[in-house]
C-alpha cells in the first residue's frame, strides 16, 4: 500500500476495539504491519470455510479418524495469479503434512484473476464527477473485496476497465437472506445515471 493507500483507509477506519466488539469476538487478528481496514482493503487471505472428519454423533468416541477434510478460500489482491497461488498453496500443504500421512488437493481451477480499478481511467473521472454532484461532496474511496471474475477478463482481453455504479449501503446486507434495497436509492440512482452521462459527454468534448 501506497501512504496514499493508507490515508485514505485510515480515514473512514472503525476503532478496532469496537470492530471486535461488532463482530462479537474477543480481539482482531491478521497480518502483522497493517490495521484492520488495511488488511481488509489490500492484503490477501487464506480463509477456512469448512472442517469435518471423524465421529460427530453425541457422546464421546476414542477412534482416531482416518479421514479428514478443510474447504479453504483465497482472496487475491493485485499482481496475483490464481493458478500460481494453487500451486504454491498446494505445495506448502505436501511440504508442512504430519509424517505418515497423505494429502489430496482437489477443486482448485476456476479462480478468478483479482482486479484493481484504475482511478486515472477517465470513466472513474466521470464517475467521481457525478457522484460530487448528486451528493454535494467528493466520495469517499472505500475499497472492497468481490468476486466479479468478468472484470479481470474485460480487461485481458479488451483492455478496458470496469467501473461499478451503483447504490446499495452498508446497511443492505448483500447476499444475506434479508437483504434489502431501499425506494430512495432507486430514485436516487435514476438521478445519478443521468448525471453520469453528463459527465461522460462533457469529458468526451
Amino acid at each position: 500500500m501506497t501512504p496514499e493507500d493508507k490515508a485514505e483507509a485510515a480515514l473512514t477506519a472503525d476503532d478496532e476495539t469496537a470492530f471486535a466488539a461488532n463482530l462479537d469476538v474477543p480481539e482482531l487478528w491478521g497480518e502483522p504491519g497493517y490495521t484492520a481496514q488495511e488488511r481488509a482493503w489490500s492484503r490477501p487471505t487464506l480463509d477456512i470455510n469448512g472442517i469435518w472428519g471423524g465421529f460427530q454423533g453425541a457422546g464421546s468416541k476414542t477412534v482416531t479418524p482416518s479421514k479428514a477434510h478443510i474447504k479453504i478460500t483465497c482472496r487475491l489482491v493485485a499482481n496475483q495469479d490464481p493458478d500460481d497461488i494453487a500451486t504454491l498453496l498446494q505445495a506448502h500443504i505436501e511440504k508442512h503434512r504430519p509424517t505418515g500421512t497423505a494429502v489430496d488437493v482437489s477443486g482448485v481451477k476456476g479462480g478468478a484473476k483479482p482486479y484493481r480499478l484504475d482511478r486515472q481511467d477517465p470513466v472513474y473521472r466521470a464517475a467521481d464527477e457525478a457522484l460530487t454532484r448528486l451528493f454535494g461532496v467528493a466520495p469517499v474511496v472505500q475499497r472492497a473485496g468481490g468476486t466479479i471474475p468478468a472484470i479481470a477478463i474485460f480487461l485481458d482481453e479488451l483492455g478496458i476497465h470496469t467501473i461499478g455504479f451503483a447504490w446499495s449501503g452498508p446497511d443492505s446486507k448483500s447476499h444475506a437472506p434479508n437483504e434489502r434495497y431501499p425506494i430512495a436509492s432507486f430514485l436516487r440512482g435514476r438521478r445519478g445515471y443521468a448525471m453520469l452521462l453528463d459527465a461522460l459527454a462533457e469529458g468526451s468534448r
